[in-house]
């Protein structure tokens, strides 16, 4: 049986398999041996997302703006084709943010 804290580790690559096809950890018994620590986090934990927003705001705007760092964006033309803008969110067929362009500016 897997704790709360490893089984939250597994969450996200498992996240669209249904639970009878779930597979744990692999070599977690290495942690033993090896005596190792395994920590998982939240980025609402307190010492850490909450902690250091100002400085990623900030930081962020600065290499977007420098183009540093470049978005993604998926763009979906049209409200007529919005529905299909959404399947293709789910379907993995978008990249970055998914977004629907109503009208041109």
């Amino acid at each position: 049986m897997l704790t709360n804290g490893v089984s939250g580790m597994i969450q996200i690559s498992q996240y669209n398999k249904p639970p009878g096809e779930w597979t744990g950890i692999k070599n977690l018994l290495l942690l033993l041996e090896k005596r190792a620590t395994m920590r998982g986090f939240l980025v609402t934990d307190e010492e850490f997302g909450p902690k250091y927003v100002a400085e990623h705001q900030e930081k962020m705007q600065q290499w977007l703006a420098d183009g540093s760092i470049k978005a993604e964006f998926t763009v979906t033309e049209g409200v007529e084709n919005a529905a299909q803008g959404l399947v293709d969110l789910f379907s993995g067929k978008s990249l970055g943010k998914a977004v629907v362009r109503v009208k041109e500016d």
